[in-house]
């Protein structure tokens, strides 16, 4: 039998390289917790002894030839958008591999699995401090390190499957950063934003209208999966807005500018709602890739400072944008923490 691997990636090798900053391969390193940057090899990073196997009584069961295998299926497709900068030639099944390389590298991190352990920890304290002892709580039992692993490692494949099949009604495209802009990297590749408000109950969850969800992999690519309202609302605005310029122009015999004094639009702004418009429907549904300005790869840079368990990765060495966040609050010097309200 061959020896069993010890040293587990929750980011794989082959996506990290994609950040080389030298020669040798190697990537800059920002650790959140000291602010310390480093450069090491990607086999050193965003690992660790025994992270996708667990304890059962006497035996030992590993899923790392597991994860290995379902590496190799997707690294191709990776490497095939990385080469044609667009996912315009992609198979449907090609596709559905993509869905599923988010899907699982969204499942496989510390980030989940830390969740479910604090969240755990917060339930156990709250009913504690009404007064109820931890052993005498009813379908509550406490979560450690070992059963995180069991419980996670036990349902990933399937999990990765319904997640998947999440993204299947979703804009799929390629962002491209500006060259001189480049993307991080965090040890939670898969980052998600949403700009609608759904008040109390929350605007992130991958089923949700207007959620984006973005993977960095390489410096200038992001694959992103975005709601079909976010393309579909631009459209509707630009055509609201032209049936309504064109109407008051044709009627009325007004001036263009007169029209867009009354409904308080500049002329910049008038253009900009048909030049967003016109760049987002040709970017995504006939190109596969969205040139992204520096707002954009700065939101996505955000995110992956804000999901990440602890390392942020870069082909430049600086990290100044975490740097400010830290400067700015400090509680991202720590992993993310859920809440119990």
């Amino acid at each position: 039998m061959p020896n069993r691997a010890k040293v587990h990636h929750y980011v794989p090798q082959h996506l990290i390289g994609n950040f080389s900053a030298n020669e040798r391969g190697q990537v800059n390193v920002f650790d959140l917790s000291s602010e310390r940057t480093f450069l090491t090899n990607p086999r050193n990073i965003c690992a660790e002894n025994g992270f996708n196997e667990f304890q059962f009584e006497e035996w030992v069961v590993s899923f790392e030839s597991a994860v290995t295998r379902f590496e190799a299926l997707y690294q191709p497709v990776i490497a095939k958008a990385l080469d044609q900068k667009s996912l315009l030639n992609f198979t449907e099944d090609e596709l559905l591999i993509l869905r599923f390389f988010v899907a699982f590298q969204f499942l496989r991190t510390k980030f989940l699995r830390t969740q479910l352990q604090q969240l755990n920890q917060k339930m156990l304290e709250h009913v504690e401090a009404m007064g109820v002892p931890r052993d005498q709580v009813q379908g509550i039992e406490e979560i450690d390190e070992e059963k995180a692993k069991r419980f996670y490692l036990t349902k990933i494949f399937e999990d990765t499957k319904r997640f998947a099949m999440m993204l299947q009604p979703r804009e799929v495209f390629l962002m491209e950063a500006p060259s001189d802009h480049p993307m991080l990297l965090g040890d939670h590749p898969v980052v998600l934003h949403n700009d609608r408000d759904f008040g109390a109950y929350g605007n992130i969850g991958w089923a949700l209208p207007g959620i984006q969800i973005y993977t960095p992999i390489s410096p200038q690519l992001c694959v992103t999966f975005w709601c079909r309202s976010i393309l579909d609302d631009a459209i509707q605005r630009k055509e609201q807005l032209q049936r309504l310029v064109f109407q008051s122009v044709t009627r009325g015999n007004q001036s263009l500018g007169d029209v867009l004094r009354q409904i308080d639009y500049t002329e910049e702004k008038y253009r900009s709602v048909f030049e967003t418009c016109e760049k987002l429907r040709a970017g995504i549904r006939e190109a596969s890739v969205l040139d992204a300005d520096e707002d954009q790869v700065n939101l996505i840079n955000s995110l992956q400072v804000s999901y990440a368990n602890r390392y942020l990765i870069s082909n430049q060495n600086g990290f100044d944008l975490p740097k400010r966040m830290i400067a700015d609050n400090p509680a991202y010097k720590d992993p993310p923490a859920p809440t119990l309200e």
